[in-house]
């Protein structure tokens, strides 16, 4: 595994928000992602202010759909070439810049969470040893590790919330939810394929690693 090029460190509980500008095809929807990473933690006040009605229709979208506001709980966020590419937009007061193209399946607007989607994000995440992990599992055994949790559907969503998160959803059958601890540091490269990943009905992300 080469070294990536930028490593933005200390990761853990920062806070974000994201808006995704979706098109619908037939069988999916395909959405260019911006967020606040690296420019603001999305102050709530502006957040709550935007009309992404407005948001969408500006920019030729199907929906404009808020996905946040959230924290990360990785350890370090690393690409590949120089720093981040800041392809900076105001989106009435809320400064964003441009993340990733998503494509998801039309089941994951249905709002139970737990459809898969692929991610272009050309990004490592790292998980550091002795952190605690959240992992949703499928009946074939796929593993997806928590990312971020979400505070868009419980505002009260935080780290130790997600201990008895797994009483709290309404998995599909033979899905199940589990917590650990690292032994030994998680890595989870996507420089170079499409992520996979989903999220759970209160929209904590997951995502699969190796």
């Amino acid at each position: 595994m080469s070294t990536p090029g930028v490593l933005m460190e200390e990761m853990f509980m920062v806070r974000y928000g994201e808006f995704l500008f979706a098109t619908l095809s037939d069988t999916s929807l395909t959405a260019e992602v911006w967020g606040t990473q690296f420019i603001n933690d999305c102050p709530q006040d502006l957040w709550d202010a935007v009309d992404t009605d407005l948001l969408a229709q500006e920019r030729g979208a199907t929906v404009a759909i808020r996905n946040g506001p959230r924290n990360w709980v990785i350890d370090t966020l690393g690409k590949d070439g120089g720093a981040p590419e800041m392809v900076l937009e105001n989106f009435q007061g809320l400064e964003m810049r441009h993340i990733a193209t998503v494509t998801f399946p039309l089941e994951s607007l249905q709002g139970g969470g737990y459809a898969e989607s692929s991610v272009d994000r050309q990004t490592i995440f790292t998980w550091a040893k002795g952190r605690r992990i959240y992992e949703l599992i499928n009946p074939d055994g796929v593993r997806y590790v928590m990312q971020a949790l979400s505070k868009f559907v419980d505002p009260t969503m935080d780290e130790a919330a997600l201990l008895s998160l797994g009483d709290r959803l309404a998995m599909p059958e033979g899905w199940r939810y589990e917590s650990r601890v690292l032994d030994e540091e998680l890595v989870c490269d996507t420089r170079y394929e499409n992520a996979r990943v989903l999220q759970d009905e209160f929209q904590n992300s997951y995502t699969v690693c190796g």
